[in-house]
Formats: C-alpha cells, sequence, structure tokens
C-alpha cells in the first residue's frame, strides 16, 4: 500500500491510475525513485562534507 501510495504521490484519488499502469512500468519508476533517493543522499553527504572544512 505504501509503494501505491508514493506512486500516486500521496494521492488516493490517483491509486487507480497507478494500479492500471503496466508492471514493467511501474518497476521502471520505482527504480527511478530508489536512483534519485540514492543520489539525494550521496548529495547532501558531500556537501555536509563541504561545509565542515
Amino acid at each position: 500500500m505504501l509503494t501505491i501510495d508514493t506512486l500516486a504521490n500521496f494521492d488516493i484519488t490517483r491509486w487507480d491510475n497507478v494500479l492500471s499502469q503496466s508492471y514493467e512500468r511501474t518497476i521502471i519508476k520505482l527504480i527511478i525513485n530508489r536512483e534519485r533517493t540514492e543520489y539525494q543522499k550521496r548529495y547532501a553527504e558531500a556537501v555536509n562534507q563541504v561545509d565542515k572544512r
């Protein structure tokens, strides 16, 4: 349920749209979200290291 809610941008009115998407499209979106989150985490760590200098 959390995955559906995340893909629907926390908008319950969009759940049906998410559920109607193909498996392939859904997996690709989840991978993109994961990569974006990992990038943002690494970026924040890099910025914090620069700030500590």
